[in-house]
């Protein structure tokens, strides 16, 4: 916690007697422009969309299913192929490239350090270095890997097929824990930042209608209690109809926003096209002061020392007045 000191200097009155000092935030390091703080996942603003890149239509291809993003480029892998997309945080495209040993990706998943893909065909997780562009290692799993979400808390892996169960993995492959009966997605992302009134958190995000008919919904598990917390948004209908595809979660797309981005799976003449929403806030106020401590009355024209105590969420320095 930390200790601030408030001077206060009083020079328009003889006496002077305080019976409280609050303090209040002016300036925060990382606050944000007009004055928002926090954002729960409850309103419809929270899907201010960020951007929309016609990502298939810059590579030339109709089969980019899964994305990722690791704070510099966004990465789509061809669908259930080793060609992966490489485009810059403006949509540009950079390049293509593939990974010897690597096929049959589908969605993608980033730790902060390697990428991963779960493989269409097989019961395994490719664990990727996109830098050197070399494969780590294999992990094999106790099930299929079509959609992929790394979740930090329990260094693992939320994995399922279509509507098959989600499974937690841990890095050996095995099952750490099971969500049952989902509606059919392609994509999921992990989310420890934002928040929703009446759920712990984490979440999870998935990317549903894949079944449905040129639909993409969104929609939000709650790891604490297993249930769906009925915060949802059609991306298809907002933005433009295809098939739900990857879904990801950044906070390192803009400063003091949490994003949660993903692609739409084009049907000729529609290109794929990736896609990313303000979901919520990264940046919350200090916490409310404790009452500070100090005379209750003093001469003017001397400097006097009041003692409080207040933190903030992000460790950034509290001011007070």
């Amino acid at each position: 916690m930390k200790k601030k000191i408030i001077s206060i200097f009083v020079s328009m009155l003889l006496f002077v007697t305080v019976s409280s000092v609050t303090g209040i935030e002016i300036s925060d390091a990382n606050e944000l422009m007009g004055g928002i703080f926090t954002k729960e996942s409850t309103s419809r603003d929270i899907w201010d969309v960020q951007f929309q890149y016609d990502v298939g239509g810059l590579a030339g291809s109709l089969y980019l299913g899964g994305c990722e993003f690791d704070g510099t480029y966004f990465y789509a892998p061809e669908w259930n192929s080793a060609t992966i997309y490489r485009f810059d945080i403006d949509g540009n495209y950079v390049d293509s490239f593939t990974i010897p040993g690597v096929t049959s990706l589908r969605d993608l998943a980033y730790d902060g350090t390697y990428m991963y893909g779960g493989d269409g065909s097989a019961s395994r997780i490719w664990e990727m270095d996109f830098t050197s562009q070399t494969l780590v290692s294999t992990i094999t799993t106790d099930v299929p890997a079509r959609s992929c979400a790394y979740d930090e808390d329990a260094d693992g892996f939320w994995v399922n097929v279509w509507t098959s169960d989600l499974v937690l993995l841990d890095r050996s492959g095995s099952t750490i824990d099971t969500i049952s009966g989902p509606e059919s997605l392609y994509g999921s992302a992990w989310d420890n930042v934002c928040t929703v009134s009446g759920y712990n958190g984490p979440f999870l995000w998935i990317f549903t209608g894949t079944s449905s008919g040129l639909d993409g919904i969104i929609k939000q598990y709650d790891l604490d209690t297993k249930t769906m917390t009925g915060v949802e948004h059609n991306v298809a209908q907002d933005l433009g109809l295809g098939i739900a595809g990857g879904l990801f979660f950044t906070t390192e797309f803009e400063e003091g926003y949490a994003t949660l981005g993903g692609i739409i799976q084009g049907t000729s003449p529609i290109d794929d096209y990736l896609f990313g929403y303000e979901i919520c806030t990264t940046n919350a106020p200090p916490n409310t002061p404790s009452t500070p401590s100090g005379p209750d009355e003093g001469l003017t024209g001397v400097d006097y020392t009041f003692t409080t105590s207040a933190d903030d969420p992000e460790l950034d320095q509290v001011y007070y007045w």
